[in-house]
């Protein structure tokens, strides 16, 4: 988790100026950096194996701020080589609840 996480608060507004001082540390040490960009509103968030997009905003009072990203940064210091990673498929549905379960198909 510290590897998905900024020393600072940071607003979105404020990606703009740190996407100018790339690499940018993680809370996990000098190893575990990211590069930001910013192009027209658009925030990208790149490790060596991801290039996560910020879709939006889940919290962000000071002095936190939690962004959803659609995808998972993997450190280059952690993944030598990129692993293997399978796309969910657009159409998948997910898996029905066990029966008996709380929500699921009782009978």
């Amino acid at each position: 988790m510290m590897y998905h996480a900024l020393a600072k608060h940071y607003a979105l507004k404020e990606f703009d100026g740190l996407s100018r001082v790339n690499p940018v540390t993680t809370l996990a040490g000098g190893m575990y950096m990211v590069n930001v960009t910013y192009d027209a509103g658009a925030i990208r968030v790149l490790s060596r194996w991801a290039d996560a997009k910020i879709l939006g905003t889940v919290y962000g009072v000071a002095p936190m701020a939690v962004y959803e990203i659609d995808r998972v940064l993997l450190p280059e210091a952690i993944f030598s080589a990129r692993p293997p990673v399978e796309e969910t498929p657009p159409d998948a549905e997910p898996a029905a609840s066990a029966p008996g379960a709380k929500g699921g198909n009782a009978t």
